[in-house]
């Protein structure tokens, strides 16, 4: 069946809701949390065969995926779901590894989907990389 962003958006509360304490639960670093939400809230799309938008064309991936990490976000918690892309990646950063160095690889899962890159991160000043690693 197809649906309406609204419709997605509520599919994709209700499942999110329920996924979360589960996946708490497997030990997930905080700042895997997010990119791990992304299977539960992909199986809500793909639910769907159409997710319509307002004007009527076909929700795209990206889109959704910017959706599935606003819900988690606001379910995660509501303070950081007002916060910008950047900061949420940063308090993530924060509450797994503290002012640790740690290898690209660990500062790229919870960017990328959060549309982020870690070179972008680190140009902003936030972020320290080089030598394949950031702190």
């Amino acid at each position: 069946p197809a649906t309406d962003r609204t419709g997605f958006l509520a599919s994709l509360h209700t499942d999110l809701e329920e996924a979360l304490p589960r996946i708490r639960e497997g030990a997930i670093a905080p700042a895997d949390l997010r990119q791990t939400i992304l299977g539960p809230g992909m199986a809500v799309y793909s639910r769907f065969s159409r997710v319509l938008e307002d004007d009527g064309t076909t929700m795209s991936v990206k889109t959704a995926l910017a959706l599935i990490n606003q819900s988690f976000g606001s379910l995660k918690n509501e303070h950081d779901a007002e916060l910008d892309a950047e900061t949420r990646f940063c308090l993530d950063w924060f509450r797994s590894y503290g002012w640790d160095t740690r290898p690209y690889g660990d500062a790229e899962s919870p960017a990328v989907p959060l549309g982020l890159s870690v070179d972008g991160i680190a140009r902003g000043g936030t972020l320290p990389s080089g030598s394949g690693k950031s702190a």
